[in-house]
């Protein structure tokens, strides 16, 4: 940038200003350095500085693991802050549930596992480029196998009143939360979704034991409208 200042001194480079350090630090270490401030007619003055650069403390900012479902593909990845890259990570005790692994080089735990209703208890660790390691402990449970326990539905008899449910257990239990612009969004209760394939006889209806169709989202933000 070309500029002149009061006496019509013709400079080229940055404009005068106040100092300014900027950017990102990309080595440690303890560096001197002397900092010169000119003024106008070129009277300066110099002052030593001294700055160490330090790292980070390494944390695992994973907390907990999402739930799991037998016979279903899982995956979730193991969170950190701080250190200097790359991290690896390993299990130094316990195990995951069969079928299910953690990459070591991007902290990724997937899989899929045949286990049901079970708790994997581990303690995971990271370390990262500049020697730090931390541990933690944690947890992958597994939920029971998703089960319709009624085998047989009551038969109807014409033009008379009928209501039963179909009961279901086990697997991830979907909790929604309804849309609603004008009071506020308010949750509405756990449970499954049931679909129908085929016909039902005139007059009778699927429906769900939590209310009407509606829109609505769930606990992973999805949102539905049905």
């Amino acid at each position: 940038e070309d500029w002149y200042d009061q006496g019509n001194n013709h400079f080229s480079g940055w404009l005068p200003g106040q100092g300014l350090l900027v950017g990102s630090p990309s080595a440690t270490g303890t560096y001197n350095f002397t900092l010169r401030a000119i003024g106008y007619l070129n009277r300066s003055i110099t002052k030593e500085f001294s700055i160490t650069v330090t790292v980070t403390p390494l944390s695992i900012t994973t907390n907990s693991l999402p739930q799991g479902d037998p016979n279903i593909a899982y995956s979730t990845t193991l969170g950190f802050n701080g250190g200097i890259t790359p991290v690896t990570w390993s299990i130094i005790n316990g195990s995951l549930p069969s079928g299910i692994t953690l990459n070591s080089q991007t902290g990724v735990i997937a899989g899929t596992t045949t286990e049901a209703g079970t708790t994997a208890y581990f303690t995971v660790q990271a370390s990262s480029y500049d020697g730090q390691t931390i541990n933690k402990n944690l947890s992958l449970y597994i939920a029971p196998a998703l089960t319709v326990h009624t085998e047989s539905l009551p038969q109807p008899v014409y033009n008379t009143p009928y209501s039963t449910v179909i009961s279901v257990t086990g697997g991830t239990v979907i909790s929604a939360t309804v849309v609603d612009g004008e009071y506020g969004d308010w949750f509405a209760g756990t449970g499954y979704l049931i679909t129908l394939e085929g016909t039902l006889p005139p007059g009778l209806g699927l429906t769900s034991t939590n209310g009407d169709p509606c829109e609505w989202y769930s606990q992973s933000n999805q949102n539905c409208i049905n």
